[in-house]
């Protein structure tokens, strides 16, 4: 019973999750997984796989061949992109939906952002990105500045419920982590954390393709993969 009520608990989540066309799914590609690692790729694409955000991004460092093989990555992709700087405007864009109130008046208001271990490793990284962002605006307190940015938004990783509702024990107690199985690009992966979400709500997995706005903020070339 108790497992029962807990399946059922998730399907909750991930049905409202679903249900809500202003969440974000939000993936990024590194040139690695430590503490060091820098963005190579950013996607975020709406519950309604809206395309928000599908950008390559340069790093500003040499791609490490173990990364290359991870996401396919490579310099000659990112050579001629710009950096995280330069598109610090359209991923805050991005990240923020808007509510016209009374009066033809625009409120502005963080998402609600999921993603695949975005909490344990995609959000410390892009804290680690915006922090250098704002060092090189001057900011007193970069790391301060980050954290602002990032609790305009909430965070919710995907992967964690996901295993727990998979049910497969780990040897080291609790349920083995699972993979997203996603080709390991941008918005590719946001959409394969759809795919999981609707497993987990119990529902067929989406048909229809990844679809532009005239909120999107992408490059054709990204959007066609």
């Amino acid at each position: 019973m108790e497992r029962d009520r807990e399946v059922a608990g998730l399907a909750a989540w991930a049905a409202a999750l679903l249900d809500d066309p202003e969440v974000a799914v939000l993936d990024l590609e590194t040139t690695g997984l430590g503490d060091t690692a820098r963005i190579v790729e950013i996607g975020v694409v709406t519950t309604d796989r809206r395309v928000l955000l599908d950008r390559l991004v340069n790093p500003g460092i040499p791609m490490p061949a173990e990364a290359t093989r991870h996401n396919g990555i490579t310099d000659e992709m990112l050579t001629g992109r710009t950096d995280f700087d330069a598109l610090m405007g359209d991923l805050t864009h991005a990240l923020t939906r808007r509510e016209v109130r009374g009066g033809g008046r625009v409120e502005l208001y963080g998402r609600r952002v999921v993603g695949w271990n975005l909490v344990d490793f995609d959000r410390l990284v892009l804290r680690n990105e915006l922090a250098g962002y704002y060092q090189r605006q001057g900011h007193a307190d970069p790391r301060a500045s980050a954290d602002a940015w990032l609790s305009t938004m909430t965070w919710e990783d995907v992967m964690i419920p996901f295993s727990t509702w998979c049910g497969e024990p780990s040897h080291r107690g609790g349920y083995r982590w699972q993979k997203l199985n996603g080709p390991h690009r941008g918005a590719a992966d946001c959409l394969a954390v759809l795919d999981r979400l609707a497993d987990v709500a119990g529902r067929p997995a989406a048909v229809l393709p990844a679809q532009t706005s005239g909120d999107a903020l992408t490059g054709a070339e990204e959007v066609a993969r």
